[in-house]
């Protein structure tokens, strides 16, 4: 989906609630390059801390940020945008805008 948002120049938005999901092999998340195994785990743990909302909303920026630098070097603006968590308690949401960058060169 990412890649054809990028290909076809489409505004998009990821709302990413598996913070603690197995990947099939030979997937591996860009943010996992960021942290050994046990970081990457805990930071999946304490995200899933429904009692300790703050833990939790810090864990998901710190995931997010390094989900975004995914789309360093590319054309495209992405930033990190926080919904109303009587919606979800997972309510970061990375939104990207090929087009804003592609207008201006």
């Amino acid at each position: 989906a990412l890649q054809y948002a990028l290909e076809n120049q489409c505004h998009f938005i990821i709302c990413p609630c598996c913070y603690v999901k197995r990947y099939l092999a030979p997937f591996v998340p860009f943010w996992h390059s960021f942290c050994d195994e046990e970081e990457v785990d805990a930071l999946g743990r304490l995200v899933e801390l429904d009692d300790r909302p703050e833990e939790s909303r810090r864990s998901m920026v710190v995931i997010n940020s390094m989900r975004k630098q995914a789309f360093g070097g590319k054309q495209v603006a992405v930033s990190l945008e926080e919904f109303d968590s009587r919606i979800s308690k997972r309510n970061i949401a990375l939104v990207g805008d090929s087009t804003s960058l592609t207008q201006i060169l």
